[in-house]
């Protein structure tokens, strides 16, 4: 029946207690993505070797308001990987608050916005940006999963840092 008022437990629905949002503002930072004009995504995830303590930064390419999954990385492709420092044991390991990307420039191994190159350019002090040709640059946000901790996959353990999301075609080379 259409518009019928139906008790939430017996619809097996469940909410959390929710404070509407102020005119002009999303009501949470999930929501406001799931509704994003955008159709893709680049997630940058802060990754360490269990045995090794070596720590790189993993570049994924895929759609837009989904995590990429370290363990399965489909619909995902890794598009970029940053060897990083191995750190001699594990008292000292930064995975669970992962630093600032380096500064430097990231090649993206793809082209984006029919043809024109990409790069993550990081200044090691804040977010990276992705630039690409002549277009201005989109600055990377903290992913919105970044305080639910790491994945752990086989030897590695990932934590997600930085998203960006955007629009327009990413052919893999």
């Amino acid at each position: 029946m259409r518009g019928a008022y139906r008790d939430s437990e017996e619809a097996g629905v469940s909410c959390e207690i929710c404070a509407p949002a102020a005119l002009n503002e999303p009501a949470s930072a999930t929501i406001a993505r799931r509704f994003s004009l955008h159709e893709n995504s680049l997630q940058i995830l802060y990754e360490e070797n269990v045995f090794s303590y070596a720590h790189n930064w993993g570049v994924y390419f895929g759609p837009q308001g989904v995590s990429v999954d370290p363990c399965n990385v489909r619909p995902f492709h890794k598009v970029y990987h940053h060897e990083g420092p191995v750190h001699p044991n594990p008292v000292i390991s930064d995975i669970e608050v992962p630093p600032m990307t380096p500064a430097g420039e990231w090649p993206v191994a793809s082209v984006l916005y029919d043809g024109e190159d990409c790069s993550i350019i990081g200044d090691g002090a804040g977010p990276p940006t992705l630039k690409c040709a002549q277009h201005p640059g989109l600055v990377f946000a903290k992913n919105p999963e970044y305080d639910d901790g790491t994945v752990i996959c086989d030897v590695h353990r990932h934590h997600r840092a930085y998203y960006v999301e955007f629009t327009g075609q990413l052919r893999m080379t």
